[in-house]
């Protein structure tokens, strides 16, 4: 057991915190088991199942809590129809312009202006 103990606390050294595995080595060396999908697919009638799942949580068949049937209902609108697409907004504080319509303006007339020396 002690040379377990010692081992462990050599393969630990060079590694701070933060830094669990070893620099350019995988936590997860074998990646996700081959036929993974595959298998899930065949078991769950390409997934059928779990939809009818689902969907019993989301109509409460089997005394789910609230919270439950709206995450019941989530999973199923993502996957019926796609997750929606997340809005951006695209103004600076209090709805201002995130850039001043004077500083693009100015640009403008520098880029022209420089366009127009270069023709010469």
């Amino acid at each position: 057991m002690a040379a377990l103990a010692e081992k462990s606390t050599e393969t630990a050294k060079g590694r701070g915190p933060g830094r669990p595995f070893v620099k350019g080595q995988s936590g997860n060396p074998g990646g996700r088991p081959r036929g993974l999908v595959r298998a899930v697919r065949e078991q769950t009638r390409d997934g059928e199942e779990l939809v009818a799942f689902m969907l019993a949580v989301f109509r409460g068949e089997n005394d789910a809590k609230l919270r439950d049937r709206i995450d019941a209902a989530t999973w199923l609108a993502d996957r019926g129809f796609g997750k929606p697409l997340q809005a951006m907004e695209h103004a600076g504080k209090d709805g201002e312009a995130l850039i001043p319509l004077a500083v693009i303006q100015a640009l403008v007339a520098e880029a022209d202006g420089a366009g127009e020396h270069a023709e010469c």
